[in-house]
């Protein structure tokens, strides 16, 4: 009876301990996603000021009818293109 009442003893002493490691995961996992989506805000914030820049030049270019200006408009394009594929990458991986 004795090994019995040790041995389910163990066994909730193994369950708390379970418990606490998932309750720190959690909170782990918080702070996280915290700092992940403050990088991926600060990562849409400079790309849309790099795409607003390369827009800006290219009206400026336009303007003074510089030829090839069109060329300024390539970091807008190229920022763009990667933005909307990270974009899409981080939804299917969440999608599975």
């Amino acid at each position: 009876m004795n090994l019995l009442e040790k041995t389910a003893e163990h066994k909730m002493q193994i369950d708390r301990e379970i418990l606490d490691l998932e309750r720190q995961e959690q909170k782990n996992r918080v702070s996280n996603m915290r700092w992940f989506y403050s990088l991926q805000g600060l990562g849409a914030i400079t790309a849309a000021i790099f795409i607003l820049g390369s827009l800006g030049i290219f009206a400026y270019l336009t303007i003074n009818d510089k030829p090839n200006a069109w060329l300024s408009l390539i970091p807008a394009i190229i920022t763009s293109v990667v933005k909307l594929g990270n974009i899409k990458n981080h939804r299917k991986s969440y999608n599975l």
